[in-house]
């Protein structure tokens, strides 16, 4: 039996032997804010997340989850900082650097 499997960034192309193939579409959003450190940043439907800074270093003071999310993998210290929270197929990575003296976060959240 012949087996294909090609990755892409809109999902994934299964085909077995003659068999039709069978798209698997992954859910994706991703947004961009400005976080104010004085305030736990939002980190989406996940929870909150308190930032320090020091200059152009970031680090994670505190995480909170929401209920039914939990802490898969986090970055506390550098020039960007991370936070990866899953909940069944859902991640959501929270992400904050500085830019332009302000500090960002950038919020990716995928189901499969």
């Amino acid at each position: 039996m012949k087996r294909l499997i090609t990755a892409s960034a809109f999902g994934v192309l299964l085909s077995l032997g003659a068999a039709s193939p069978v798209l698997a579409q992954d859910a994706q959003t991703e947004t961009t804010a400005v976080c104010n450190i004085a305030t736990p940043c939002s980190a989406g439907d996940a929870g909150t997340i308190a930032i320090s800074r020091n200059g152009a270093i970031l680090t994670i003071t505190d995480v909170t989850t929401n209920e039914g999310w939990r802490i898969a993998g986090r970055r506390t210290t550098g020039l960007s900082v991370e936070v990866e929270f899953r909940r069944g197929t859902t991640k959501l990575t929270f992400q904050a650097e500085v830019e332009d003296g302000v500090v960002e976060a950038r919020i990716r959240t995928r189901t499969r």
